[in-house]
């Protein structure tokens, strides 16, 4: 019984240190900045390509991702405007890098810009009128739905200038 419960604690010790063994993590580490002027990145997106582990960069500039099991991986790192840049990093241990982005451009022909003015709104209604070539008055149909004017009739009579008559 004796070496039964001896074997037992050699073969759970054996198991645990095996366990133990191949459960080392390390961490991927760095910084990342443009080529051209050496100023941090901010916001720059690392990605372990295969696996869910990516990290962003920091104020500083500065990323880490942590508790990644050893092994040869494929690094993908992005940013707006700069070139994607994407190497073999081998996890051995903790590993640190220093990236430097190199900025790219985008040459575009033109750029249209095309607005529409809502004609129902107060304010579309006074750029009209201080936009018109002569002495113009403008109600909108937002003011007419907000007069306590039952008629559009009584709503006109307050517009200066403008006379109205009644007959029976």
């Amino acid at each position: 019984m004796k070496s039964a419960s001896k074997l037992f604690t050699i073969f759970f010790c054996f198991i645990f240190l095996s366990f133990s063994a191949n459960s080392q993590f390390f961490n991927l580490s760095g910084v990342i900045s443009d080529k051209s002027n050496s100023e941090v990145l901010t916001g720059a997106t690392i990605v372990i390509e295969g696996t869910n582990f990516f990290a962003m960069s920091g104020l500083d500039g500065s990323f880490i991702i942590r508790n990644i099991p050893p092994g040869d991986y494929t690094v993908t790192i992005s940013f707006i405007s700069f070139e994607n840049l994407t190497m073999e990093v081998i996890i051995d241990g903790n590993t640190g890098l220093d990236i430097r982005l190199e900025p790219s451009s985008l040459d575009i022909a033109g750029v249209d810009i095309v607005g529409k003015r809502i004609a129902s709104t107060e304010a579309s209604a006074r750029s009209t009128e201080r936009n018109a070539l002569n002495v113009l008055n403008v109600i909108s149909a937002r003011e007419i739905e907000l007069s306590p004017d039952v008629t559009v009739a009584n709503v006109v009579q307050r517009v200066s200038g403008v006379s109205l008559e009644r007959s029976s």
